[in-house]
């Protein structure tokens, strides 16, 4: 391992890590306001201000991620693992407030979307769907409250 510092008035360095086998050096590179994480000399992961990129040395919003188009199959993704008996998701909020949830609801399997507390949309691991149902019986089941 070795640190690489320049000199100057503007402070900058980078931290190389060398293994035995050939091929580039894995470093993190902290470059005037930005960092980043670069195996195999590759820019993986990119930090800014307000900004994070994987994939991307160009980050357009607060997280971006990117695939490579020169690789079949290298569809950008966010995986979301989760225990068993969980409900991996994602959670939407404004200002503080949750407004909307979509997570793998474990007691079905559903895909659910809820506002606050209350189911809108369910979609079954065979296709159904259930708008304001969890459990629809045919390929489209809406339930409608009077």
């Amino acid at each position: 391992m070795s640190y690489k510092f320049s000199t100057g008035s503007i402070r900058r360095g980078d931290i190389y890590y060398e293994d035995d086998r050939a091929g580039d050096a894995t470093f993190i590179d902290f470059d005037q306001d930005t960092i980043t994480l670069r195996p195999s000399a590759s820019a993986i992961l990119y930090a800014e201000a307000t900004k994070v990129g994987i994939a991307t040395t160009a980050p357009s919003e607060a997280l971006h991620v990117a695939g490579n188009l020169k690789v079949a199959g290298d569809d950008p993704r966010v995986k979301i693992d989760g225990d068993t008996d969980s409900h991996p998701g994602l959670e939407l909020y404004e200002n503080g407030t949750r407004k909307w949830i979509v997570y793998n609801n474990y007691v079905n399997d559903n895909l659910t979307f809820k506002t606050n507390s209350d189911i809108r949309l369910s979609i079954e691991q065979d296709g159904n769907v259930g708008i304001a149902n969890q459990s629809p019986k045919t390929a489209l089941d809406v339930h409608h409250n009077p």
